[in-house]
């Protein structure tokens, strides 16, 4: 603790005393979420400087110190230094993720298991490495951002007070172009923190008994591609609704045919995960491509999302096939009919956004002068 001290004691004092003699400079009150709105200047960019070089000092002595305890740690003790490190650099790292797969929660996953306590700490100290590799994405991740946003307070800095209003066309867009790339920079740093948090979840099936790794399977999938599962999750809601109106009358038909649907989806179901976890969200290719990704990274990448929108299609259209009964048994209740025919129109227009985005990708690859992809084999189970 003596050595922790030494590193971080005098430094926190100086980062504080810094932040607080240009806290107000470098930000003004605004209406925004936050209530502050940083002010461009060289107050700003020495501020952020500072904050960045304080989050590597204090990340270097977090992780000195937990390597230190983790030596001391006795054997058999059921607190795990990879957890330990997660939850320090979560608490001092974490930040909102656009990228569900890097704002995965390993705990999540391992409560998803629903595992007794003795069988619980037993995985999680297997999972010590995977721990680890996590809670390092996570400092890498923040320090990125940190780093991204000094560096562009600076060229603010330098650029000077309302300087959009004189300088030429080429080098406003030169300008632009470049914090383009830094705001890029931050977003492309979420990668290697989902393929950490892909790792980890891999590791954690392996260690499962099955039914334990279906439940995890299946909160890992419906956590990192929410909107994959959406028009099956909506429909099952309107179901709910149009049972609660009408009664058991109608309930009850109306659960059979939820549950046959559920079966002929479940044909689909490991490919549609195995298709997805292939496929990057399109806000991550595109921030691949301004942080510069060369075309031969992002075509395969696009023919991936591709094949993805594909399989979607086809559960799509058991989906619509299935609401087709479903108002056929209603047809005497006007309550439920109207759910029910709202629900088809909405499926109609989720198909139509599916095919806008396949015909806009299918345009990217042609205009980075790939051929189309060819088509897929067909999905397990069917």
């Amino acid at each position: 603790m003596a050595q922790y001290a030494a590193q971080t004691t005098e430094a926190h004092a100086r980062a504080l005393s810094n932040a607080r003699a240009r806290l107000n400079a470098g930000f003004r009150a605004s209406t925004g979420p936050s209530g502050l709105s940083p002010q461009p200047g060289p107050e700003l960019a020495e501020l952020l400087s500072a904050c960045a070089e304080w989050r590597r000092t204090l990340g270097g002595a977090d992780d000195a110190l937990l390597q230190q305890l983790a030596s001391l740690r006795a054997p058999g003790s059921p607190r795990c230094p990879g957890v330990a490190r997660w939850e320090r650099a979560m608490e001092r790292d974490d930040l909102p993720a656009e990228d569900p797969g890097a704002a995965l929660r390993l705990t999540d996953l391992v409560d998803a298991a629903q595992l007794a306590p003795a069988d619980r700490a037993r995985v999680e100290a297997a999972l010590d490495r995977q721990w680890a590799a996590v809670a390092s994405a996570v400092a890498v991740r923040r320090q990125a951002v940190a780093d991204a946003e000094a560096q562009r307070a600076r060229l603010l800095e330098q650029w000077g007070a309302a300087w959009e209003l004189t300088a030429p066309e080429a080098t406003a867009e030169e300008r632009l172009s470049e914090l383009e790339r830094l705001d890029a920079r931050g977003r492309a740093a979420e990668a290697p923190l989902r393929e950490a948090n892909r790792a980890a979840a891999m590791a954690l099936l392996r260690l499962l008994p099955p039914e334990a790794a279906d439940r995890v399977r299946d909160a890992s999938d419906r956590t990192l591609w929410p909107w994959i599962f959406e028009a099956e999750r909506a429909l099952a809601e309107t179901v709910r609704k149009a049972g609660e109106i009408a009664g058991p009358a109608l309930a009850d038909p109306l659960d059979a045919m939820m549950r046959d649907l559920a079966m002929r989806l479940a044909g689909t179901r490991r490919e549609l995960a195995r298709r997805a976890s292939a496929a990057e969200e399109l806000g991550t290719i595109v921030a691949s491509a301004e942080a510069g990704a060369p075309a031969a990274e992002l075509i395969p990448a696009l023919e991936a999302r591709i094949r993805l929108h594909e399989l979607l299609a086809r559960r799509l259209r058991l989906i619509t096939e299935a609401t087709r009964p479903m108002q056929q048994a209603a047809a005497g209740d006007p309550r439920t009919k109207a759910l029910l025919d709202e629900r088809v129109e909405s499926l109609r227009a989720l198909a139509r956004t599916h095919q806008w985005e396949q015909r806009g990708l299918l345009a990217r690859i042609a205009e980075l002068g790939a051929p189309a992809p060819s088509d897929p084999p067909a999905p397990e189970g069917r």
